[in-house]
């Protein structure tokens, strides 16, 4: 049983404070419609770096946590070494987080990718 005790809102995320059996809840998050804050734009950034250590990805997730637009970011085998979700309303507002990015992470290459439109894009896990 699942019983959600309360719904508050801290540093502008809607958190729930939940109880469960067997602590299954990672963290509860309303999920908000981006476009209503005037975040038109998703955009996929590919990095590449020629540090590959633990100083270099340390650097990485502090200022992925410090700009906000950053959703996500991850570590990825094949061609790139990592890939970022950002969310931004247009394209000068990318062209500042891309120089915010290249400023304080210096990677060897970047490339991005617009999103076009969203296919499939949920949360649920495949239990």
């Amino acid at each position: 049983m699942i019983v959600i005790k309360v719904l508050i809102r801290f540093r502008n995320r809607w958190v729930c404070h939940a109880t469960s059996h067997g602590n299954v809840f990672a963290l509860c998050v309303a999920i908000l419609d981006a476009t209503a804050f005037d975040l038109n734009l998703t955009v996929f950034i590919q990095l590449k770096t020629t540090s590959h250590n633990k100083g270099w990805i340390k650097r990485l997730e502090r200022t992925c946590k410090l700009l906000l637009q950053v959703q996500g970011a991850y570590r990825m085998s094949g061609d790139l070494d990592h890939l970022l979700r950002a969310v931004v309303r247009d394209s000068q507002d990318y062209e500042r987080l891309y120089q915010e990015l290249i400023e304080r992470l210096e990677p060897s290459d970047v490339s991005a990718s617009f999103l076009m439109e969203k296919i499939v894009d949920h949360t649920r896990l495949p239990i």
